[in-house]
């Protein structure tokens, strides 16, 4: 610069044209070196500019017109993709102006990241994997001028295998209305999500559970969710908090066949009427045994019911004013037995006519 030099005076502006044509603003007192604040130029962008000089005495003819071009933000990979068994989703956050293409860069490790994909814009990028593999990612702009942007932030995706159920064991019969749940799976995942339900499609857990936890283990603490001599279904998959990985096989168990819960004798004219209640799938009753006897534990049998009938008439030679003693157990389609009832007593009476 010339000693005598007072002032530039400095023409800039995305605009070509209105450089050249004197059109674009103007900053004076600039001196020689220019220092724009952060935020006062776009990013990805180009600039054309001129200059001249000014004194007390003269001022210059302007500059030829020159251009450069600002630096192209990096993207920003989120922080919660998204993965689905083996197929990943990266999530992108950029400014997208004049942003033609990118560069996918993919490793095992942080240090050995290699150019892997190239696309255009794109916010999303799908990849497969294999499983129970951690992937580390970043990725690059380009621009329309072909300026590539530095790197985005690393993010590491991870694929998780099928999880190895344990306990309850395939068609384990006889199970309690608080059955444990154990099963392995791979290090790397942080959470699992295991699903319990007496529907196979695994639509509905009215009666079951569908929850996320962060072990390898999950106990029923709620036995009224669980229903007696009811097919169970349960699965198990693996992820972390970007999303799961494929589910386990699942398993079937059958609960346990509950005791009926017997309700009432209501006694009359040489009858008694039995009634009783029963839980749990209706189709799995085969039979309901009726026991009577005159001694408090009762362990002849009268007669039994088909299904999940819920009454019986007793009129098998009753005696008026004579005390008999009832109890009743089910046996479900397979076979199975349920405990006794509780026990009932009445005695049948003759009404007398008026």
């Amino acid at each position: 610069a010339l000693p005598s030099v007072t002032k530039y005076l400095l023409y800039i502006s995305k605009t070509q044209a209105l450089v050249d044509n004197n059109s674009a603003t103007v900053l004076t007192d600039v001196g020689n070196v220019i220092k724009r604040q952060p935020g006062t130029l776009d990013y990805s962008s180009t600039y054309y500019w001129k200059v001249k000089v000014k004194d007390s005495n003269s001022t210059s003819l302007w500059s030829n017109t020159f251009a450069f071009q600002t630096k192209i933000n990096p993207a920003i990979i989120s922080d919660t993709n998204f993965i689905s068994a083996r197929i990943i989703r990266l999530r992108f956050n950029f400014d997208s102006a004049r942003i033609k293409s990118m560069k996918i860069y993919r490793g095992y490790t942080p240090e050995t990241l290699k150019l892997y994909d190239s696309l255009t814009q794109s916010f999303i990028y799908n990849d497969t994997l294999n499983y129970g593999k951690s992937i580390y990612y970043w990725i690059t702009l380009i621009n329309t001028d072909n300026v590539e942007s530095e790197k985005s932030n690393i993010i590491r995706i991870t694929t998780f295998g099928e999880p190895i159920l344990i306990s309850p064991s395939s068609n384990q019969k006889g199970i309690n209305l608080k059955p444990s749940f154990s099963w392995t799976s791979d290090t790397l995942s942080t959470k699992k999500e295991i699903q319990i339900t007496n529907d196979s499609s695994f639509v509905s857990f009215a009666f079951g559970f569908n929850s996320v936890i962060n072990g390898n283990n999950f106990s029923v603490t709620d036995s009224m969710k669980i229903l007696p001599n009811t097919n169970y279904y349960w699965r198990v998959r693996a992820g972390d908090k970007n999303g799961f990985g494929p589910w386990s096989a699942s398993r079937i168990f059958q609960t346990y066949v509950e005791k009926p819960i017997f309700n009432s004798v209501k006694a009359g004219n040489k009858v008694d009427t039995l009634s009783w209640s029963l839980r749990g799938d209706s189709l799995r009753y085969k039979k309901t045994y009726i026991y009577r006897d005159t001694l408090p534990l009762p362990e002849k049998l009268i007669d039994s019911v088909n299904g999940a009938i819920s009454k019986y008439i007793d009129n098998k030679n009753l005696e008026i004013n004579k005390k008999y003693y009832y109890r009743i157990r089910v046996e479900n389609i397979e076979g199975s037995f349920s405990d006794y009832s509780n026990i009932i007593s009445a005695i049948p009476f003759n009404t007398k006519p008026i």
